[in-house]
């Protein structure tokens, strides 16, 4: 079995929850010999395609099969059995449907724990969430790609084009993006039960944003005072109450369009916030050294300008708004 590679300098020190895509990129063909030497407990979950009867819901099974046999034979296709499988959600436009099967999710937890068993480090799905996985061949990733594939093909790309046919035609819906996050049990059941020094979540800020439009009439919303735990250590504490910190975002219609904070200036208060966050601050300690020559407190914010041009013109997707879209299956222009 193959354990986590000592040669590498893995500064978080925590699995692989904060490094940079690049440190994924510099040891992607270490991890990749790693967990091939470790193995899959599970390998049939990365061929959904052969093993459908296991893991993919029956009558979601049947339902597709039916609509895609009358589309063949050039006959009238019947949406009411795919249709019933969709299930109203408290937001408008968003359905669940049962999509796999009791098998499928409990050999998924198995695999994920087989996993991290191995030590070989595993990519999160994105800086707001460090206790899931990427299931994608991406460095890091689980390497489940041939499965997401077949399961945004044969799934996700007729009930999308089912469910939203003014957005989605018949060569959309080809790319896909697997990961799975982790939730507490007992705590992380439904948004009220997120404590006040937590994070928000997408789903909060969109219900939010949809809150704000009801009571309010207004598209725009601004959150600040985020609780410090969840902001890079550069963010200045609030001076009243360090559990928050002097940040914000700024929202239109429950989408995050530019986030901002005012970033500590004192080189001591650097080091002391990196030394509560487990920062390894060797790397990059030229920027310590930059404030000790005097810096006035300062402030600023990110804005996605795709994202604003998209909100602002009711764009269906940010590609749309975008010159040169990149995504993980495109990367050149």
């Amino acid at each position: 079995a193959a354990a986590k590679p000592a040669s590498i300098s893995n500064a978080s020190k925590s699995g692989g929850e904060f490094e940079a895509a690049d440190w994924w990129e510099e040891h992607a063909e270490t991890f990749a010999l790693a967990r091939s030497e470790w193995g899959r407990l599970h390998p049939g979950l990365y061929d959904l395609a052969a093993n459908e009867a296991d893991y993919i819901d029956p009558s979601l099974r049947a339902a597709v099969a039916a609509a895609e046999a009358a589309a063949m034979a050039g006959g009238p296709v019947d949406e009411a059995p795919l249709r019933s499988l969709l299930k109203p959600t408290v937001v408008a436009g968003v359905w669940r449907l049962q999509l796999f099967t009791p098998r499928f999710c409990a050999e998924l937890r198995e695999e994920l724990d087989h996993a991290a068993a191995s030590g070989v480090p595993i990519r999160r799905p994105n800086g707001m969430n460090r206790f899931g996985a990427i299931l994608e061949a991406v460095p890091g990733g689980l390497g489940m790609e041939g499965a997401m594939r077949h399961l945004a093909h044969r799934y996700g790309r007729p009930l999308s084009q089912m469910a939203f046919p003014s957005s989605v035609g018949l060569r959309d819906a080809d790319e896909h993006y697997g990961f799975v996050v982790r939730y507490r049990p007992g705590e992380d059941e439904s948004l009220a039960e997120h404590a006040d020094t937590e994070d928000m979540g997408t789903e909060d800020e969109k219900l939010l944003g949809e809150i704000v439009a009801e009571l309010h009439g207004q598209d725009y919303y601004i959150i600040d005072k985020f609780p410090a735990a969840v902001r890079p250590f550069y963010t200045m504490p609030d001076p009243t109450d360090p559990r928050w910190s002097n940040s914000y975002d700024i929202f239109i219609r429950g989408e995050e369009v530019t986030s901002g904070a005012q970033r500590v200036h004192d080189p001591q208060m650097l080091l002391d916030c990196a030394k509560e966050k487990g920062v390894d601050l060797s790397p990059i300690y030229s920027y310590v050294d930059s404030f000790k020559y005097g810096a006035m407190p300062h402030a600023g914010g990110g804005i996605g300008l795709e994202r604003v041009v998209m909100l602002f013109l009711g764009l269906p997707n940010i590609r749309k708004s975008s010159m040169f879209p990149r995504d993980p299956k495109r990367l050149n222009p």
